[in-house]
């Protein structure tokens, strides 16, 4: 997330939830059925008419490298940052939270700001966590939550999830 403080970053999750639920409606012509305000899940959308919950988690640390024109004209290259990891919350503040407590069909990672998500079924990422000896990061959260998941790296396990492009403009909160 943007800042680590769950009040400030909860409407960039909700822009992400959004952002999701019309591509996978414009794209794949998915009927986002409601959204709900709980940890179990983000949305329900009807595939084939069948209903599925989405888990979305929406990262705006990592930006693509860019270059910046300065009133001079000359050009600046700013180098881009994405640590190569998805973080899979477990908990915070002492009680179970994210994949934990998730009860979603399908869970997404978001990047906005790289133009990509990437989607895998909930139980195959459980099975995933179960299966592999990933870091497990702590006091990853706001200061004081002590937050804890684990750390999936990108490029290795891409295989298993399916990456997305998204081509939905992001304007900073």
């Amino acid at each position: 997330m943007a800042k680590l403080d769950f009040l400030y970053d909860l409407p960039i999750g909700q822009k992400g939830e959004a952002n999701i639920a019309k591509h996978l409606n414009e794209s794949y012509g998915y009927e986002i059925i409601s959204f709900n305000d709980n940890n179990t899940h983000d949305f329900i959308l009807s595939i084939n008419n069948t209903h599925k919950t989405v888990e979305v988690k929406t990262d705006v640390y990592c930006i693509p490298p860019t270059k910046i024109t300065l009133p001079s004209g000359a050009i600046v290259n700013v180098k881009g940052r994405d640590t190569g990891n998805l973080f899979i919350e477990t908990e915070c503040r002492g009680k179970l939270s994210g994949i934990n407590t998730s009860k979603s069909d399908i869970y997404i990672y978001y990047y906005p700001l790289l133009n990509e998500a990437w989607a895998i079924p909930t139980k195959k990422l459980k099975r995933l966590l179960k299966e592999n000896n990933f870091e497990l990061k702590e006091n990853a959260g706001d200061e004081n939550s002590n937050t804890k998941g684990y750390v999936i790296p990108k490029n290795k396990f891409m295989s298993e999830f399916k990456v997305m492009a998204i081509n939905i403009p992001w304007e900073n909160q």
